[in-house]
């Protein structure tokens, strides 16, 4: 935020102009200590506006922050500036629509289905998912695919870097595909196990079917579950692999020591690596806002957050070797050009970024 667009949202919040989403950008920078209000927006040219406001809302005390978390500080407005840059981005100026022109997309719905012969069908962007059955259709029923598989055929759908999309197996359960991630699954279920391989990141709501396990293999891990509701992030540039259970009970098992098995309740995580499990309490809504177009972080590692806006957007970050891993958190929308995300970035954790089509360096 620059200092026109400050002085303008001062103006307009004494006027009693602002909307909600503008009064709160307001109240938090009035809210910082008088050294950091100065160094965005010279004292002189805002000493009747900050009158007018200290007039109409006290000064607020601010909390201080632990001294072992030496980056968390800066980190605290991304829930505040994120609701000023993502829901109240209309009412910037008319300079927002020609920059997006050159500006880099979020991901959308993408996805090619692979069929047993091989043959790819590239997904329409239009829909969101499909359902698998004798044949292959859009959710909405339109035709994907009319040919009938037979018993033992596998398919595949995959995402993208960019891409999401939604399916659902034979036997009515649902999976939702993030970006740059890929599904195997049969055209029917079999036999006493309903399984299926995922690979990156899918989030599973399960059809209960107290006969028939419905299993999940991943990286390093076995997933096993009647019906319920869980999350799995398995990609391959990931330390480890993470399950985290919404709805009902699941049983993980570690592929490099099978003895090692763990049953997860409602929100708690697995997180699988180094040949053994740990188990720990979570709140799941970090981990599956991504299915509702959401980047959620609770303390989470800036290079963590780094790989997740390469696989949203199919850019790369450029930065140096020693990059600190700055905790992060709040709530991000998954709708917004690249730009304003990384606008966010600059305001939180000291670095620039500068775009260079689909390469963002990084610096200090």
């Amino acid at each position: 935020m620059d200092n026109s667009e400050l002085k303008r949202l001062l103006e307009k919040y004494v006027a009693g102009e602002c909307t909600d989403a503008e009064r709160a950008v307001v109240e938090a920078w009035y809210n910082k200590p008088g050294k950091e209000q100065r160094a965005v927006l010279p004292e002189a040219d805002i000493t009747a506006d900050v009158e007018a406001i200290r007039r109409k809302l006290p000064r607020k005390t601010v909390n201080r922050i632990p001294s072992w978390w030496p980056y968390a500080a800066a980190v605290l407005v991304v829930a505040t500036i994120s609701i000023w840059l993502f829901m109240g981005r209309q009412a910037i100026d008319q300079q927002t629509e020609a920059v997006h022109v050159q500006d880099i997309q979020p991901g959308g719905n993408r996805a090619t289905l692979t069929l047993a012969d091989g043959s790819q069908i590239a997904l329409s962007e239009m829909q969101t998912g499909i359902v698998v059955r004798e044949g292959v259709t859009y959710l909405d029923g339109s035709t994907v695919s009319a040919r009938r598989h037979q018993r033992m055929d596998t398919l595949s759908l995959a995402t993208p870097k960019g891409g999401t999309y939604q399916i659902t197996l034979p036997d009515g359960t649902g999976v939702w595909l993030n970006a740059a991630s890929s599904l195997r699954y049969p055209t029917k279920f079999t036999g006493n196990v309903r399984e299926v391989e995922l690979v990156g990141e899918g989030y599973f709501e399960v059809a209960a079917d107290e006969q028939r396990p419905f299993v999940v293999k991943s990286a390093g891990q076995i997933v096993e579950v009647l019906g319920t509701k869980f999350n799995i992030n398995a990609y391959e540039n990931e330390e480890a692999t993470a399950t985290t259970v919404v709805h009902g009970a699941v049983r993980v098992t570690d592929t490099s020591n099978p003895d090692d098995r763990r049953v997860l309740k409602p929100s708690e995580q697995a997180v699988t690596g180094n040949g053994h499990i740990d188990v720990k309490a979570v709140d799941v809504s970090y981990y599956i806002g991504w299915k509702d177009g959401k980047f959620t972080f609770d303390r989470v590692a800036l290079s963590t957050v780094l790989r997740q806006i390469e696989r949203w957007y199919d850019v790369s970050f450029e930065h140096p070797q020693n990059i600190p891993d700055i905790p992060m958190w709040g709530t991000l929308s998954r709708e917004v050009m690249l730009s304003e995300l990384l606008d966010v970035l600059e305001l939180n954790t000291g670095y620039e970024f500068k775009r260079e089509g689909r390469r963002v360096m990084m610096s200090q």
